[in-house]
């Protein structure tokens, strides 16, 4: 296990990066959002009912071609509101979008919705499932495959199998590919499923700003405590985050009986951190009750009204930090951690108490050890946490101070090319760092290596890696190790890459694009708008010279792409 701040640990926001050993398969679940589409008493364009904010989510953005019906309602699958659908008739082309859902935070995605074809043929290839983080590039998923055959033309509840990335601005489309048959969409559930783990590191507190700067408000408003999340992720809401302190051990005040968003506090923290060329967000607001806090992630928790402007910009290597802004009474505006104990004779004790994912440590420190007794006044405290006791007491001033990082690594992502699975990362820094070791795990099972890549030693400056791996498994992470045989991991990231499946891009593109079909393809054919076949030129798996307009492009008799040329 290593601190990764300088090795005397003099420094107030203290996070440690632990081993992470083995993740149990079994899932608990966060729901993001759901969507029954409301009620209409007749036949209503997507546009009217949601500029009469008919739609359960008015948060969000609905637009699209098909419309609204009551009839045919759902049912056969236990969420089925059974009122109003989403009707897409056999005209190719008709969608329906939705817009600004904010799945940031998120790692396990699951889209579910019911499903009604009118037609007992279809095995429900003909709609189109994409998704988008800009809103100009979609990229389609499967839908799972429906039952055909004779009483096949009901409702049915899918999902989706394709990875869904975490984007503050994550659209959903679904479009009429074909003329038979028609479709309806009804109860769209978007839920992370979080893979629940066999804890090898606890939850802690790794350090406390006793002393803080006041800004124009009060020492009590800017006050932060440092919390590492441990191995396991969970959902952080009070009755998972419970942070207790008091004069008496062990202490039995509350300090996080209640959390309040604070959006205007942390865009402000972003941007300045933005400003100074850190990778935006570097804060994430996880107090509304449903944030879920990965594996590792530092967690900030302070009262709802800050106003001291820290600038947290030497943290982007450890991004995103997530802040839980409490509201609870006891925390007050005027100062809550002694900073002496107005004892002359025997110095006294405070005492801190954390329950976080149902794990309880007690700490403790002495106010008079405190550096200054000014603002800054910072104390730390190790992991594993032993007594509990402080293991340090220092000042570094109202700027924080900059982490040193073994590895400071900017992002590990698991995607599929071709029947591959393409891993990228990158690092910001990296010191003493000997080599890379990719693990993987299936559906159950414990993590092994399948393969290595060498480190740089030492840099300054990012630098990137990429490595195409032939794996049947689901579940991937970075280990590092040093050149002194310690190490660390990366979260856990996913992705299922179909075998003998094919990807296709760009699916929205300018005239004079060529359209790329990665993976094999022994039969590419491709369709107008209209549904007749057309005779594009077609060369190592490239399709050119597509005129401005909406086609659909069928691989293998299997797979079908809608396509968008501008």
């Amino acid at each position: 296990m290593k601190n990764i701040f300088t090795s005397n640990a003099k420094r107030c926001f203290v996070l440690l990066v632990s081993v992470l050993i083995t993740v149990s398969m079994s899932y608990s679940q966060t729901t993001i959002f759901t969507e029954t589409m409301g009620t209409v008493a007749a036949t209503t364009t997507i546009a009217a009912h949601e500029s009469a904010n008919g739609f359960d989510n008015d948060s969000y953005t609905m637009s699209g071609t098909g419309d609204l019906r009551n009839t045919t309602v759902s049912t056969g699958y236990a969420s089925a509101s059974g009122v109003a659908n989403i009707f897409l008739t056999n005209t190719i082309g008709r969608y329906f979008l939705i817009e600004g859902i904010n799945t940031l935070g998120y790692s396990n995605l699951k889209l579910s919705f019911g499903l009604h074809k009118s037609t007992t043929a279809s095995n429900g290839s003909e709609l189109v499932f994409e998704i988008s983080t800009d809103g100009t590039t979609y990229t389609q998923i499967a839908i799972t495959a429906l039952p055909t055959g004779t009483g096949t033309a009901i409702w049915y509840y899918v999902s989706v199998s394709g990875t869904i990335p975490a984007a503050a601005n994550l659209r959903i489309r679904f479009t009429q590919s074909s003329i038979v048959p028609q479709f309806r969409i009804d109860d769209i559930l978007l839920q992370d499923t979080v893979p629940a783990c066999v804890p090898t590191e606890y939850p802690h507190m790794t350090g406390a700003f006793i002393n803080s700067c006041n800004g124009s408000c009060l020492e009590g408003n800017n006050e932060i405590l440092f919390f590492n999340a441990g191995s396991c992720p969970f959902v952080a809401n009070p009755a998972t985050v419970q942070i207790y302190y008091q004069s008496a051990s062990p202490p039995t005040i509350n300090y996080t009986d209640s959390f309040a968003t604070n959006a205007s506090y942390v865009s402000d923290l972003n941007a300045a951190a933005a400003a100074s060329g850190c990778a935006s967000p570097l804060f994430i607001d996880a107090s509304d009750g449903s944030t879920v806090i990965p594996a590792y992630a530092t967690i900030f928790i302070m009262r709802s009204n800050p106003c001291y402007a820290y600038d947290f910009s030497a943290f982007c290597a450890v991004k995103p930090i997530y802040i839980l802004f409490t509201s609870d009474a006891s925390w007050i505006e005027g100062g809550n951690f002694a900073n002496t104990d107005n004892n002359a004779g025997a110095s006294e004790l405070r005492y801190f108490r954390s329950v976080i994912n149902g794990t309880t440590y007690d700490y403790s420190y002495v106010p008079d050890l405190l550096t200054s007794h000014g603002d800054g006044d910072c104390i730390a405290f190790d992991y594993p946490i032993g007594t509990g006791a402080a293991s340090d007491y220092f000042n570094d001033g109202c700027t924080p101070p900059t982490p040193v990082l073994p590895i400071g690594l900017a992002y590990f992502s698991v995607s599929c090319s071709g029947d591959l699975v393409k891993l990228d990362w990158a690092t910001m820094t990296e010191y003493n760092n000997a080599f890379f070791t990719i693990e993987a795990a299936a559906e159950s099972g414990e993590f092994e290596a399948i393969a290595s890549v060498p480190g740089a030693g030492n840099s300054n400056e990012m630098l990137g890696y990429s490595i195409d791996i032939s794996s049947g498994a689901k579940y991937f992470r970075l280990k590092q190790t040093d050149f002194d045989g310690q190490f660390t991991y990366s979260d856990i990231e996913s992705a299922e890459c179909l075998r003998g499946r094919v990807q296709l891009y760009p699916t929205v593109s300018m005239q004079g694009t060529p359209v790329t079909i990665d993976g094999k393809a022994d039969l590419i054919d491709v369709f107008d708008s209209m549904g007749k076949m057309i005779y594009p030129e077609i060369s190592d798996n490239q399709i050119f010279g597509l005129l401005p307009g909406m086609y659909f492009v069928v691989i293998n008799n299997s797979q079908r792409f809608l396509i968008i040329v501008r």
